[in-house]
């Protein structure tokens, strides 16, 4: 709304430049210039209009597409997680069963089967704590032996009570732990 005003007022200036001084070639060059300079702005004005409308049309489209954006990378991340918890082996017998499996497709640059040294970098990358929370997840709550069973059956080398015990004083948002009858029991918190 603001541009039409300013588009009024530039051409009340027009009509006054050529009333005071008529046809001075320069005057007349002057005033083609400022017509043209608003016709660009009418001209502008006309565009952000269908500019908006449009962009109204395809607004839910857009919001759609950014959400799946972001729960991809929230899958992809949890997958990421998941490979460096499992390991090589048993990511492999996941993939041979489903060969719709998007898993070598996601971590493929991160994990070879090729490559044993690369394809632990995962679980290099992985967090003991986040381990932890995703047995605990599916296990409830448990005695801290139990972990150190789960995190020993699949591999975790260095894994031991010292270790499992920091990670669980290190996050305490995440991690409840009481102890009964000189056996400590894990679980998470607000589930």
């Amino acid at each position: 709304m603001e541009a039409l005003e300013q588009h009024a007022d530039i051409t009340n200036l027009l009509y006054s430049i050529r009333s005071k001084y008529g046809s001075i070639p320069f005057m007349a060059a002057l005033t083609d210039a400022i017509e043209a300079l608003q016709q660009q702005l009418k001209s502008r004005c006309e565009r952000v209009e269908a500019i908006r409308e449009e962009e109204k049309q395809h607004a839910a489209s857009h919001l759609r597409y950014v959400a799946l954006e972001k729960e991809r990378k929230e899958n992809v991340k949890e997958l990421e997680e998941l490979a460096g918890i499992m390991g090589s082996d048993l990511v492999g017998r996941t993939q041979n069963e489903n060969t719709t499996s998007p898993i070598w497709d996601v971590v493929e640059d991160r994990m070879s089967t090729n490559d044993m040294a690369n394809s632990w970098r995962l679980r290099a990358e992985l967090p003991l704590w986040k381990a932890i929370k995703w047995y605990l997840g599916h296990a409830g709550e448990t005695r801290i032996n139990d972990i150190l069973a789960f995190l020993e059956a699949l591999g975790f080398e260095g894994a031991n009570r010292n270790s499992v015990e920091s990670a669980l004083r290190v996050h305490p948002d995440d991690f409840s732990v009481k102890k009964r009858k000189n056996e400590k029991y894990v679980s998470l918190k607000g589930v």
